[in-house]
Order: C-alpha cells, then structure tokens, then sequence
C-alpha cells in the first residue's frame, strides 16, 4: 500500500512537473509605413498552430500578437493594402524580439506576406 502511494505521488509530481515546462509564447506582427504615413489595409489572415485572425481591416502603424507553440510552430500573415496610393505598407514578423520576415507592397494587388517556422 505504501509503496503504490509512492508510485501516485511520484507520477503526480512528474505530471504537474512537466505542465509547469509549458510556457505560452507570442509572436509579434506590425503593420507600418517608412514615412509615418497611414495606410489602410485588410488582414487576409495570420496565423499559427493555437491562434487564427482573418478580415481586419485597420491602418498602419498597428501591432498584433500571435501566441505560437514554443515548441514548433509555423507563423504566416498575409496583408492586402486598401488605399490606393503609391505608400508603403511593411509587415514585420518579430519572435523572442528578433525580427524574422519582413514583406511590403505598395500596390493593392500584391499583398505583403511574412512567414517564419519556430523548431
């Protein structure tokens, strides 16, 4: 009897052990122009393995968070401009504040798009 109450509480410690290993992570995506200039856009999407955002529309200069899995994920995000203008529209993919992707369009035919892969 002893000994399987050992086992329990071995295999409880070893269960609440290996939940407290799994931290959420962010990844960060911003949306600007080189000028400080607003430009409209549309999100086509982004995502990762635990987060999903689709049809936004807003102007740059906009920051989103991504949660991602910190042990792998595939980030991708995909933006359309909706002004019509000659300005720039950036993405910028950041994870563990180190940027990953950058993608800019300046026409509303050709979206920006950024993606990174988390090992």
């Amino acid at each position: 009897m002893r000994r399987l109450l050992y086992l329990l509480l071995g295999a409880a410690f070893l269960f609440v052990s290996g939940m407290a290993c799994q931290t959420t992570s962010y990844a960060t995506l911003t949306a600007t122009n080189p000028d400080d200039l607003p430009v409209s856009f549309c999100i086509g999407s982004f995502t990762s393995s635990l987060d999903t955002v689709s049809d936004v529309i807003n102007f740059a200069a906009k920051t989103y968070t991504i949660e991602v899995d910190p042990n792998g994920d595939k980030i991708k995000a995909m933006v359309w401009k909706t002004s019509i203008d000659t300005n720039e529209l950036r993405l910028e993919l950041y994870y563990k504040d180190e940027i990953q992707d950058i993608g800019k369009t300046d026409n509303i035919i050709i979206p920006a798009y950024v993606e990174c892969e988390i090992p």
